[in-house]
């Protein structure tokens, strides 16, 4: 009885340090693992600009378009914060939000369509891209919106 009652305390002995150096070790993880003030900058814009794209795709005309602008000039924001031209997710963000609206306005019969796909090619050239064709950009875009309606119905 004696033997199998150490035998009982050492088995509960080990559970409970396993336990805790599990629990220490998921610390240790988050401790270091945590997402740097970018990352969190990142994650924010990105929950922000998905707001604006369900606007884009249900709102009225009036709705769509002003979201889009406000969300081109706050990615322009952060995008001057970050400092690396070449390789900025905000630009390419707000590069896309000028085909949008480009996109919005000829749906619309606005006239700005012309004007907003212009910025949106020379905002691609100044990203670097090989192919900023009008072409290009609308068939991208029209690939993620239809990537971005099937996500948001699910």
């Amino acid at each position: 009885m004696k033997r199998a009652l150490s035998i009982a305390l050492v088995i509960v002995g080990v559970v409970a340090l396993g336990a805790v150096l599990a629990v220490g070790a998921g610390l240790v993880y988050l401790w270091i693992h945590r997402p740097t003030p970018e990352q969190q900058k990142l994650v924010e814009s990105g929950k922000q600009s998905q707001v604006v794209f369900s606007q884009y795709q249900t709102g009225d005309y009036a709705t769509a378009k002003k979201a889009l602008l406000e969300n081109a000039s706050r990615l322009d924001g952060l995008s001057a914060e970050s400092g690396n031209s070449n390789r900025n997710p905000y630009a390419v963000d707000a590069m896309m939000s000028y085909v949008r609206l480009a996109k919005l306005e000829e749906k619309n019969k606005g006239t700005a369509q012309a004007e907003y796909m212009k910025e949106a090619s020379a905002r691609c050239g100044r990203l670097g891209w090989a192919d900023c064709s009008e072409k290009r950009l609308r068939r991208d875009i029209d690939r993620m919106d239809e990537i971005g309606a099937r996500v948001a119905s699910q």
